[in-house]
């Protein structure tokens, strides 16, 4: 979340990937300007079955470990669409220079404990319509995304979130998906 100081504070959260879906969350308790970036839209079964693998693995003792069954469940299918992948990283941009930067970077691309997929599960369950009511339909919201992005079913998944924001009142949206 960015913020100016002075009188006339404008707060503008950005969420990207696993953290849009805490997006509802500030949207509901808050006044800002939203940039959405690589969300997408999962069915109920699949986030039950995630919160259920989690949870599990949160009783086995794991809950504060990188989870590397959910991360795996989570990623190994977004490089299908790669020709050639030279990483496990590769579907997230065209540009093999910023990849190598991302896989290089030990804040980048690390795994998530198996309490944080919780989380993450948790939070993407309030994107669908019956949470989206407690949305302030007066928060503009810019969702963007490539075109080929796999998290988002190559903008599929971005656009249904953005139907769904609308249906729930958001008057002020803006859909862009990148080619």
């Amino acid at each position: 979340t960015l913020a100016n100081a002075g009188d006339n504070t404008v707060t503008i959260s950005y969420g990207s990937l696993k953290t849009s879906v805490t997006i509802p969350n500030v949207i509901a308790k808050s006044d800002p300007k939203l940039i959405i970036s690589g969300t997408g839209h999962f069915t109920k079964p699949i986030l039950t079955a995630g919160g259920i693998i989690a949870g599990v693995q949160g009783l086995l003792g794991g809950a504060a470990k990188p989870c590397k069954l959910l991360h795996n469940m989570n990623f190994s299918a977004n490089n299908k669409a790669v020709e050639n992948p030279r990483t496990d990283c590769d579907w997230l941009t065209r540009d093999a220079g910023q990849v190598d930067r991302y896989a290089a970077d030990p804040l980048c691309g690390f795994m998530f404990t198996a309490k944080a997929y919780g989380d993450m599960f948790d939070g993407l369950r309030m994107l669908y319509p019956e949470k989206l009511s407690a949305i302030n339909p007066e928060v503009p919201v810019y969702l963007f995304s490539g075109d080929r992005d796999p998290v988002g079913a190559n903008g599929a998944g971005v656009r249904k979130v953005y139907e769904e924001l609308k249906a729930a009142g958001v008057r002020d949206i803006i859909l862009k998906l990148y080619e």
